[in-house]
């Protein structure tokens, strides 16, 4: 299976990361030298700054104004949904999101867009295994119909132990990084 064939299958799949866990080299060749969609413009750079968004209360905490760990649990299953800031602004990121928690909010009353996180790609890719020093994540960009700018964020460590060490260097990560508030 090819890239592009792998996420147009699993593109509903909660569990793809999952997936990818089982073929971790085929994961990194992926990443390194393909598409993930045939929308897509091109493979996600080492350089390019990534927006991740961030709602209220899943992903914030009110009280001590910082990020959830809950705010990358995606990562680990169906993927870390995050913006290419080279094919988008922050200010139409920003509007999506908005547009995004009102819909939300028919369902669920208390989401609320927060703000949106950014971080540089290759601070998400130079994150190892504690036990292999192998890369934990891969980005693919996985534009969409509706938003070009779209890429997943995929952990590619097993393990009970090892994924929940990798995923807290993310937060970490993340937490190190810029976070902007739109309220």
């Amino acid at each position: 299976m090819e890239c592009k064939e792998f996420f147009e299958n699993n593109r509903d799949n909660r569990e793809k990361c999952k997936l990818l866990q089982s073929m971790p080299e085929v994961a990194l060749a992926w990443e390194a030298f393909c598409s993930a969609s045939d929308l897509s413009s091109g493979r996600v750079g080492d350089n390019e700054m990534l927006y991740r968004q961030i709602y209220q209360p899943i992903h914030f905490d009110t009280e001590t104004r910082k990020l959830k760990p809950t705010a990358f649990d995606d990562v680990a299953n169906k993927g870390l949904s995050v913006n290419r800031a080279l094919l988008e602004s922050r200010q139409a990121v920003e509007k999506k999101a908005r547009a995004k928690a009102e819909r939300d909010r028919l369902r669920r009353p208390d989401r609320f867009f927060y703000g949106l996180a950014s971080i540089v790609c290759k601070d998400m890719r130079c994150i190892l295994s504690s036990t292999t020093q192998k890369q934990a994540f891969c980005i693919f960009d996985t534009a969409l119909q509706d938003d070009l700018s779209h890429a997943d964020v995929c952990q590619i460590i097993s393990g009970k132990q090892e994924a929940r060490s990798v995923r807290s260097k993310l937060y970490e990560a993340f937490n190190k990084a810029d976070l902007k508030s739109c309220t």
